[in-house]
């Protein structure tokens, strides 16, 4: 995405907001993976509210991308 989507759709766009954007979230998303192994050998408790921020987080983003970057890199064709 951050190689070939997002540039496609910042030159047809003329600004890279949208990619920045998305960059930021995937910047998120990474910042749970260090904790990934722990939270997976933690208290169900534990895992469960570390799982739902996670699951939370990529849904948000799924949805945003689908409805931003994607419906314009779809037209591009």
């Amino acid at each position: 995405e951050e190689r070939e989507v997002f540039p496609r759709v910042s030159e047809f766009l003329g600004t890279d907001r949208p990619a920045r954007e998305m960059c930021y979230e995937h910047q998120g998303i990474r910042r749970f993976l260090p904790g990934l192994a722990e939270a997976l050998e933690s208290s169900a408790r534990e895992w469960e509210r570390f799982s739902l921020d996670l699951v939370h987080l990529v849904e948000h983003h799924l949805e945003h991308e689908e409805r931003g970057p994607y419906s314009v890199y779809d037209r591009l064709g």
